[in-house]
């Protein structure tokens, strides 16, 4: 409801939250979460960055699979534009909620390692959309059903790709997105002004 801006003093926010009921159980079944952690030298992922070759990365690629997209889409194509809204934001949260999980096996994984997190790093904001295709070619996206557009979008649309700079500082933990550098100033996600 708040990716939607609909709170409980809005003039639809009963009718949402009864369509949320209706849906949920639809939502959820078509939720199929997968994803992967590999780690790679940065030459491999972000030549762009011309960071020392031996840098260490991470990628973590994680979908909800296709069939969330498709039920919303459906319920845009019927003309109920509120219901493919509302799932269509609960897929985003859970997207999101995704995130915190795969942030809890990555610090795991990196101190496996020895290592810390320097940077996170998204496209198209931090690094090239390319590095997607560098991505698909490294990952055996087969089994977790992702492909790539001609355009470096990925197949299914709720999918997402976080490049993380590696370091043997231990200590550092930069996994979070930086709001502060973020150019989507209309997000709703945003957590400072």
């Amino acid at each position: 409801m708040e990716i939607l801006q609909c709170f409980p003093d809005s003039p639809v926010y009963e009718e949402t939250e009864g369509i949320y009921q209706e849906v949920f159980s639809q939502a959820e079944a078509s939720i199929c979460p997968k994803g992967c952690i590999q780690f790679y030298k940065a030459e491999e992922i972000i030549p762009e960055l011309k960071l020392e070759k031996e840098t260490p990365v991470a990628v973590v690629l994680y979908t909800l699979g296709e069939e969330i997209s498709r039920f919303s889409v459906q319920e845009f194509q019927r003309g109920d534009y509120l219901r493919g809204m509302l799932i269509d934001a609960m897929a985003d949260s859970c997207l999101f909620t995704m995130e915190e999980e795969w942030k809890k096996i990555l610090i795991k994984e990196c101190r496996k390692r020895n290592l810390g997190i320097e940077r996170r790093l998204e496209a198209p904001a931090d690094i090239p959309m390319s590095v997607h295709k560098r991505v698909m070619s490294f990952t055996n996206t087969e089994k977790l059903g992702i492909q790539l557009s001609k355009g470096m979008m990925f197949f299914p649309i709720k999918t997402i790709c976080l490049v993380f700079v590696l370091t043997e500082d231990i200590c550092l933990q930069k996994v979070d997105h930086d709001c502060k550098a973020c150019k989507n100033l209309k997000c709703r996600l945003r957590k400072i002004r």
